[in-house]
């Protein structure tokens, strides 16, 4: 279990209760030590598994003020919901020895004030004070009204599965804001990467931060296809990418605007990333999760092709120079049979050969025309302007 200390005289790893939350991985459990005093500040703990344990009811209290009659900071009224003190939502929480209050006032003036919003599976308040006005302790799930009112978050539902790339662009075009920091919501790639992305960008002055597995998660399969990919990918492609890259990166607002100027219908999104250039660096990373992957071979082998053919027409030349190969060594040796038959009067020895031969070159022919068709399938999707995907709805 990860244990972090808080103290407001320094002496802990951070000096806020919002600060040690936001470095506890989403999927990691933490205990999460809070030194005496007042932590003013308003507290939003959404953990998987954390323990809050403080120095007493009397020594340590998290104090904010909102009332539901006041206004919220984006305008609206504050109402219940949004009155907390602290909120909780994850699955296993435990709280001892501290107090949280809701010093807004009295609730004629100011309205609901909550002390604890709890919406968690299971939770243990030990040795805990709570200080509030009429709902100073409040355990439901936020209602969705309350939800979709919330201008901050924005829910883009595609009418089908268009596929993961497909939707990582979409979500680019929905996106608002300075930055931009995208992440798969499994829940593998930690949010708390944010943090170490900013540092980054901040430190380096790059455009884009993204995630590199230090060490590629998932079994034998996962490792050799991966590594796979990757090699073919740059051997074949004009653009090279980092191998072990993951989803989750941060991108400026002039990159991501400058990004989207590539209409690709079926697009490979690490390399329209790549494509568009700017100073990108990686930066390390672990996944939270060893799970298998979802991508069967097949998908990862059309990932691969498309991924190919869509930013690359090296293996149309390798064809060519391959066929040029071919022509040379057939008119060689069309050359030694001719040579042999007129000066030694030697025929050439049976079929064998002349059938091996029509089945090597028929083959390659074959190989050529698939790999043709499938350049000419994409210019025929990319000519015929489909949308790439349908909006079912947005929510607001």
């Amino acid at each position: 279990m990860l244990t972090i200390t808080v103290a407001q005289d320094g002496s802990g790893d951070f000096a806020s209760v919002s600060e040690a939350v936001l470095a506890v991985p989403y999927a990691c459990a933490a205990e999460i030590r809070i030194g005496p005093g007042v932590y003013r500040e308003k507290l939003v703990c959404e953990k998987q598994d954390i323990t809050l344990i403080g120095a007493g009811m009397e020594s340590t209290r998290i104090v904010w003020g909102d009332g539901g009659k006041l206004p919220h900071p984006d305008g609206r009224p504050t109402h219940t919901f949004r009155s907390y003190t602290a909120f909780f939502r994850g699955i296993e929480l435990r709280v001892q020895d501290l107090t949280i209050e809701n010093d807004a006032g009295p609730g004629a003036k100011v309205g609901q004030a909550v002390a604890a919003y709890v919406d968690c599976s299971h939770t243990l308040f030990e040795n805990v004070r709570l200080l509030g006005n009429q709902d100073t302790l409040f355990c439901a799930p936020l209602p969705e009204k309350e939800r979709e009112k919330d201008g901050r978050v924005r829910v883009v539902d595609l009418s089908r599965n268009f596929g993961h790339h497909l939707a990582m662009y979409v979500a680019c075009e929905e996106a608002r804001g300075e930055r931009v920091f995208l992440i798969d919501s499994d829940l593998e790639e930690s949010p708390e990467w944010l943090v170490d992305f900013s540092r980054e960008m901040d430190s380096t002055g790059a455009d884009v931060v993204y995630g590199v597995q230090e060490k590629r998660k998932g079994g034998l399969f996962e490792a050799v296809s991966g590594e796979l990919f990757y090699t073919l990918f740059n051997l074949l492609s004009d653009q090279q990418i980092t191998r072990n890259m993951v989803t989750a990166r941060l991108m400026s607002a002039r990159f991501l605007r400058e990004m989207l100027k590539f209409q690709d219908r079926e697009p490979f999104f690490f390399g329209l990333c790549v494509s568009a250039g700017f100073r990108q660096v990686p930066c390390r990373v672990k996944k939270a999760s060893s799970s298998p992957t979802t991508y069967t071979f097949r998908k990862k082998m059309a990932l691969a092709v498309n991924s190919v053919v869509s930013y690359s027409a090296r293996p149309l030349v390798y064809i060519s120079y391959f066929g040029l190969a071919v022509t040379l060594v057939a008119m060689l040796y069309v050359a030694w049979v001719v040579v042999r038959q007129l000066l030694y009067n030697v025929a050439p020895p049976g079929w064998a050969s002349s059938v091996a031969s029509i089945w090597l070159v028929g083959g390659l022919i074959l190989m050529s025309l698939g790999v043709i068709g499938i350049y000419i399938s994409k210019i025929y999707k990319e000519t015929k302007h489909r949308p790439a995907v349908v909006v079912a709805r947005r929510y607001e």
